[in-house]
């Protein structure tokens, strides 16, 4: 017998309320559904990396071929651990690990809660804290330049949940910012760069996170980002995020989300990269995120990149030497500013809804 998480059945019992659904699953289906992902029990694939970890088993179009959404943004993913598997200089190590445990002792939080109940003192001393640690450099070989995390951006506006919000969003009463951080999540795990001998190497052993802002944002009650580990002195995470119109420094996009929205006590927090919600730590399910709520978002995104890894291996963020700054193409043809307008009043989200092997044990291995 299959045991639903208490988490599982606190988030079940208040779908209808958090999405403003009157179409949802059943618990019963639900939990059956989430089972079969490996959620509440063991999974008949879990172990076997040949079910698991083979994308081209994967059907965009049916969801089938034994492999989970996690797996798909995560090729390496393994239920024990977004992160494990990600590497970062030794000097740096103690670093991250002090970031995550403050993402880890605020993990089961619902942040707009915090945010909700918290004294404008206790916000100030949790965000000076935050900003301490998040201060200290990060200089990582590994981690992503300012000119591939703009290959990200790049990537991220042009594609069709961004160019045409309206499509998936017609009342912006979604604003599909978890949307947008989980793309960025995604390009950033297939990314990879290519050497001056046409050598590819895998980068998503570099660290990804995610930074939540919550408070009265206008419409919205709560935004998120994706971080990615930055290869420039003192910047610690590059974000990536079309709000804000171009790739920020985390201290950069924390000042401008504050200068955005004066005097509106905000919270700030950091967590694990595949968190999806602000309500609760679950992660990605293909069963919550194929839901007809969405509008297709979703299952439109890997239906037209799932192909596109498959084919080039994964997402090459490579920087020619002589290239100039600015933001690298992606699929489409829309500008950075054209986008940030055109979204700008979609910040927020209405979803109150790995491990990864060595960089050798990987599929889409570049």
């Amino acid at each position: 017998m299959l045991t639903m998480p208490t988490s599982l059945k606190s988030f079940t019992s208040t779908l209808p309320a958090r999405f403003g659904m009157t179409r949802i699953l059943g618990v019963a289906a639900l939990t059956t559904a989430l089972a079969a992902c490996g959620v509440g029990g063991a999974s008949s694939g879990e172990g076997s990396s040949a079910s698991l970890r083979d994308l081209s088993q994967f059907n965009p179009e049916t969801f089938n071929g034994g492999i989970t959404f996690e797996q798909i943004v995560n090729p390496v993913y393994t239920r024990t651990g977004e992160h494990d598997g990600e590497r970062v200089d030794p000097e740096h190590r103690d670093w991250l690990n002090a970031i995550d445990r403050f993402a880890e002792a605020r993990e089961s939080s619902n942040y707009v809660t915090m945010q909700d109940t918290m004294s404008q003192r206790r916000i100030k001393w949790q965000n000076t804290r935050l900003a301490n640690l998040l201060a200290r450099p990060a200089t990582a070989k590994e981690g992503f330049s300012k000119a591939e995390a703009e290959k990200l951006y790049g990537a991220l506006v042009t594609q069709r949940q961004v160019t045409d919000h309206g499509r998936f969003d017609p009342e912006i009463s979604i604003g599909f910012c978890f949307g947008r951080a989980m793309i960025v999540h995604t390009f950033a795990r297939q990314a990879f760069r290519t050497d001056e001998q046409g050598a590819k190497q895998s980068l998503r052993h570099i660290p990804v996170r995610k930074i939540w802002v919550t408070g009265p944002m206008d419409q919205w009650k709560h935004h998120v980002a994706t971080l990615v580990l930055a290869q420039e002195a003192d910047v610690g995470f590059w974000v990536v995020d079309n709000f804000v119109g171009e790739v920020m420094s985390i201290k950069d996009w924390k000042a401008y989300i504050s200068d955005e929205f004066p005097d509106r006590n905000l919270l700030f927090n950091i967590s694990r990269a595949n968190r999806f919600s602000e309500a609760n730590p679950l992660r990605y399910y293909e069963v919550l995120l194929d839901d007809p709520f969405f509008n297709g978002f979703f299952r439109d995104f890997l239906s037209t990149n799932v192909p596109k890894f498959l084919a080039a291996g994964g997402f090459d963020v490579t920087v020619p030497a002589t290239a100039t700054d600015g933001i690298a193409a992606g699929d489409g043809s829309a500008s950075p500013e054209s986008v940030v307008v055109q979204t700008r009043s979609a910040l927020g989200g209405a979803a109150d809804v790995g491990r990864a092997a060595g960089p050798t044990e990987t599929i889409l291995q570049p």
